[in-house]
């Protein structure tokens, strides 16, 4: 078995500030996580005392997401520094000019950062922003269409009225059919009318008379 080339296969093992990082990064998560139950906890608490003692443990995981999260920020700076250091060694070492080197690289961190910056304040745009609605337009309806159906209405013969009565003037909220104008007939009524008035006159004249009569006598 060939093991010449076993060291150039294996992938490298990872230096001792990449694992401080790593374990310090699912050290936060977990505190987080547990900062974050203890809060919810206190806000479900009603008795007095569950209250206190869940107040008491929230205090203590946020304190401690607190300094780990502080730890793991200047832990971060650090590892920044040493690799800058790392840089500025190896480029001094193959001969480079530092200051060209250091204005290079300034120039693409502050280029990383504003394309950071510009797309924090995209997203931020698309969350504040109002979600429009579609509302559909109302139309009214055609005239046409919106009249009443011409309904013609009947009654059962038991509910029939012993009397025939003509329909009046409708009110205008009712609507009479063709056929139920049809059947509205005054004529009879005017007629009739006119009868009794002229027996009334042919009466006060014939009395009218009488008395003319008795007084040239």
């Amino acid at each position: 078995m060939d093991l010449s080339n076993l060291s150039s296969d294996l992938p490298a093992a990872p230096s001792v500030q990449q694992q401080a990082a790593e374990r310090l990064s699912r050290e936060l998560a977990l505190e987080f996580k547990t900062a974050a139950n203890a809060v919810a906890a206190l806000y479900n608490s009603h008795e007095p005392e569950e209250a206190k003692s869940e107040f008491s443990n929230a205090a203590k995981a946020v304190t401690r997401l607190y300094r780990l999260a502080n730890k793991k920020s200047v832990s971060a700076a650090d590892q920044g520094y040493t690799d800058c250091l790392d840089d500025l060694l190896l480029a001094i070492a193959n001969g480079d000019d530092i200051e060209d080197w250091a204005l290079t690289r300034r120039a693409e961190i502050r280029k990383q950062d504003q394309e950071d910056l510009e797309e924090r304040d995209k997203n931020s745009e698309v969350a504040s922003s109002p979600v429009t609605e579609c509302i559909p337009e109302l139309v009214a309806p055609p005239l046409e269409n919106s009249r009443l159906p011409n309904h013609v209405f009947s009654a059962p013969a038991q509910l029939a009225a012993p009397q025939h009565f003509y329909p009046g003037i409708p009110p205008p909220s009712v609507a009479h059919s063709v056929k139920q104008r049809a059947s509205i007939r005054r004529k009879p009524r005017k007629e009739g009318k006119k009868e009794e008035w002229k027996d009334g006159s042919d009466s006060d004249s014939d009395s009218g008379r009488k008395r003319r009569k008795k007084k040239e006598e």
